[in-house]
C-alpha cells in the first residue's frame, strides 16, 4: 500500500474524530436550552408516562417512544443537560458512521468519498443538532439505515432471503416510533421487495413478514403519536410559509425557489456569508438531482437501491406533502436527514464535470476551500461558547 492509499484508508477514522470531537466540544458547553427546547423538558416533566403518549403542551413533535426513553433516562439524573442532550450525541455519532459506510458504498471513486466524509464533518447543523433536545439526529441515523439496508437488499435479485435479511426487515419498520423521518422512507422496503420478486419469487414470504409488521407499526404509531399532531393548527400556521402552493405559478415557485435555496446550503455553516458561499453549488445539486435522482429508472429496474434514487423519491415526497399542507417543503432543521445525501450529489455534480478539465479543478478547489472554512467557523463558533 502506498502512501496516497494510506492516507484515504485512514481519512474515515480521522474524519470521525475531527467530527466527534465537534459534537463533544459543543455537547459539554452546557449551552442553555432554548424556547423549544425548554418546552420539550417541561413536557416530561410535568406529564407521566402514560400522557406523554397523549397531546404534547406548546405545540411540540417529538416521536413519543423516543421521548419516553429520554424521559426515563435523564429522570435519573435529574434532568441534567448532559443527560437530556444525550441520546441526540449518540445518534448523531452513529449516523456519522451509517453515512460513512454508506459513501464508501456508493463511490467508486477515492475524491467522491473524501469529499462527502468531509461534508458531513465539517457540516455547522449536524453538530449543532447532536447536542440538542430535538430528534432530528435520530432522524439522519434512521434514514441512512433504511439506506444502507437498501444497499444490502439490493444483493437479492436471485438469492434466497437469509435469516439477517428476515431480522432487518421485520426490525426496521420500528425506527418509525424513534423518527418521524422514517415514515418517508419505511415504505420503501416493500416496495423494493415487489421489484425484486419479479425476478425472485423467493423473496415473497419476507415481503409478506415486512409489510404485516410495517402496517401494524404505522397504524400504533398513528393511535400513540401521529392523531395528536396531525391536526394543531399551531404547527402548520407556523410552517405556512414553506408549503407550495398550486393556485397560481408564484405561490409556487417562490417558496420552491427559497426551499430549494435552503436545501442546498442550510447544512454547511450558521452565517449568512457561508449560505451565499456555498449558493454557487446549486446548479450542481439540480444537475446531480435531474440526472441521477430522477433519471435512469427504467434502466436500473425501477428500484430505490441507492443514494440518489432515495434522494429524488425523498425530494418528490417533500414536495407532494407540502402542496397538500401535511409537511413543509424546506431545508430547516425538520429535513435535517436532508444534507447527507445533499453533500453527496453536490460531490456527484463536482465530479459529472472531469470531461471539462478546467471548470473540475475551479469547483473543487473552491469546495475544498468553502469546506474548510466551515471547519474553522464552526469550531471558533462552539468555542466561543465557552467564554459566555
Amino acid at each position: 500500500m502506498n502512501l496516497k492509499e494510506k492516507v484515504f484508508s485512514k481519512f474515515p477514522v480521522w474524519c470521525f474524530i475531527v467530527f466527534a470531537a465537534m459534537c463533544l466540544l459543543h455537547y459539554f458547553s452546557l449551552r442553555p436550552l432554548w424556547l423549544d427546547e425548554q418546552f420539550i423538558l417541561n413536557n416530561i416533566q410535568d406529564y407521566n408516562y402514560v400522557q406523554v403518549f397523549g397531546p404534547l403542551k406548546n405545540l411540540q413533535a417529538f416521536p413519543r417512544v423516543y421521548l419516553v426513553v429520554v424521559k426515563a433516562f435523564s429522570q435519573a439524573f435529574d434532568y441534567h443537560l448532559l443527560s437530556l442532550r444525550f441520546f441526540s450525541l449518540v445518534f448523531m455519532l452513529g449516523a456519522f458512521v451509517i453515512w460513512i459506510k454508506l459513501y464508501q458504498r456508493q463511490w467508486q471513486d477515492k475524491v467522491g468519498i473524501f469529499l462527502s466524509i468531509l461534508s458531513f464533518t465539517v457540516s455547522y447543523q449536524l453538530v449543532y443538532y447532536s447536542a440538542e433536545l430535538k430528534p432530528y439526529s435520530m432522524d439522519v441515523l434512521a434514514v441512512g439505515l433504511f439506506c444502507l439496508f437498501f444497499y444490502y437488499q439490493q444483493q437479492f435479485v436471485s438469492k434466497s432471503p437469509t435469516a439477517w435479511l428476515y431480522c432487518t426487515s421485520i426490525l426496521l419498520p420500528f425506527l418509525i416510533f424513534f423518527s418521524y423521518a422514517g415514515c418517508f422512507v419505511f415504505w420503501m422496503v416493500g416496495y423494493n421487495f415487489i421489484i425484486l420478486i419479479r425476478d425472485n419469487k423467493k423473496l415473497i414470504p419476507v415481503f409478506l413478514v415486512n409489510a404485516a409488521v410495517s402496517l401494524l407499526c404505522l397504524a400504533l404509531l398513528y393511535f400513540i403519536d401521529l392523531r395528536h399532531g396531525m391536526y394543531m393548527n399551531g404547527f402548520y400556521q407556523y410552517w405556512k410559509n414553506y408549503f407550495l402552493g398550486i393556485n397560481s405559478f408564484t405561490a409556487f415557485i417562490t417558496p420552491f425557489g427559497e426551499a430549494l435555496k435552503e436545501i442546498g446550503t442550510w447544512w454547511y455553516g450558521n452565517t449568512k456569508l457561508l449560505i451565499r458561499m456555498a449558493t454557487p453549488f446549486l446548479p450542481l445539486l439540480v444537475f446531480s438531482l435531474a440526472k441521477y435522482g430522477f433519471g435512469g429508472w427504467k434502466k436500473n429496474g425501477w428500484g430505490i437501491f441507492t443514494i440518489p434514487r432515495m434522494f429524488g423519491v425523498l425530494f418528490v415526497e417533500l414536495i407532494i406533502l407540502s402542496i397538500c399542507h401535511k409537511y413543509p417543503f424546506t431545508g430547516d432543521r425538520i429535513t435535517l436527514f436532508l444534507a447527507p445525501f445533499v453533500f453527496y450529489m453536490i460531490v456527484k455534480g463536482i465530479d459529472s464535470l472531469r470531461k471539462i478539465k478546467i471548470l473540475h479543478a475551479i469547483c473543487f478547489g473552491y469546495y475544498l476551500f468553502f469546506l474548510g472554512v466551515c471547519l474553522v467557523s464552526s469550531f471558533l463558533h462552539y468555542l466561543s461558547l465557552y467564554k459566555q
